[in-house]
């Protein structure tokens, strides 16, 4: 049972570092003209919502972002 819950754990969060990072870039990217003024709270926006989340947050992420008509890692990855 423990190592059950320890791979789910690391699956999560692993999940949520990827929405992390490409969310923030994401933000980041098409948003230049606010991405200075934002930055701090993009950061922290990205961060709640993808560790909380985890692999819900990227899978919401990823749907919002398609149907947008852009590609979810279309800037990259940013950590900071």
């Amino acid at each position: 049972m423990g190592k059950r819950i320890l791979i789910i754990a690391v699956i999560w969060l692993s999940l949520g570092f990827v929405t992390y990072g490409w969310s923030f870039a994401y933000y980041q990217g098409k948003y230049p003209s606010l991405a200075e003024r934002s930055y701090k709270k993009d950061m922290a926006f990205c961060m709640i919502a993808g560790f909380i989340g985890g692999p819900f947050s990227l899978a919401g992420y990823s749907a919002n972002v398609l149907m947008r008509g852009d590609i979810p890692w279309e800037y990259g990855f940013k950590i900071k």
